[in-house]
């Protein structure tokens, strides 16, 4: 098979490159970059019934904490995800698969429930970022569906 150093450029070999080969097909390149599962970016998912999935970067992103409070802000369909003290009434505390688990859950089914979001399916937040006041934003206009509820 010959070297193709460019998939869409002229070759002075005069071999047909990628694009020339494959003209009857109307291919569009995906220009996003791969979505991280290592940890190295924040992860944070929606799954089963109101679970929120933390990754190791997004909990150190919010400092480690033991205890999150959620927030939701109805006009703009956006989740906020804050560290507090695990004693606060409003704390939703973090569970860890294992001791050696670096990742967390949170059962937010109540919170989904009073807001009356009912995800179709599990979601992933494209950019989950954290403001100035340390809260973790996430944009519910802003999300992956990587599983759709059957039925």
């Amino acid at each position: 098979m010959p070297y193709v150093s460019d998939w869409s450029g002229y070759r002075p070999d005069g071999l047909q490159t990628f694009a020339e080969k494959n003209m009857d097909y109307n291919f569009i390149r995906f220009e996003e970059k791969p979505r991280s599962l290592l940890g190295k970016e924040p992860y944070v998912s929606i799954f089963g019934r109101g679970k929120i999935y933390l990754n190791r970067r997004t909990l150190q992103l919010l400092g480690e904490p033991d205890a999150i409070a959620l927030f939701y802000d109805d006009r703009r369909s956006v989740i906020g995800i804050q560290a507090v003290a695990p004693s606060r009434h409003f704390a939703f505390r973090l569970q860890k698969k294992d001791k050696r688990s670096l990742s967390s859950t949170i059962a937010a089914n109540g919170f989904f429930k009073h807001h009356s979001l009912q995800p179709d399916g599990n979601l992933v937040f494209r950019n989950p970022t954290l403001n100035d006041n340390g809260i973790l934003v996430l944009d519910l206009n802003d999300v992956d569906c990587v599983s759709k509820k059957s039925g």
